[in-house]
């Protein structure tokens, strides 16, 4: 585990608030298959065209 040092509050919390974006937008998620929540996304909104297109 890394170590950080930060000269002021504003930067630890942007830190904290950068970290807490990648943990729940960019990593995997079991919950959700396995895949980020952009793939989910992305593979949801293709459905969506596709029945509608076919619909």
């Amino acid at each position: 585990m890394g170590r950080y040092h930060f000269k002021t509050i504003g930067d630890a919390r942007d830190h904290a608030r950068r970290w807490l974006w990648t943990y729940s937008n960019e990593r995997p998620n079991i919950g959700i298959g396995s895949v980020t929540p952009v793939q989910k996304l992305k593979a949801a909104l293709v459905l969506l065209a596709h029945s509608t297109k076919n619909g």
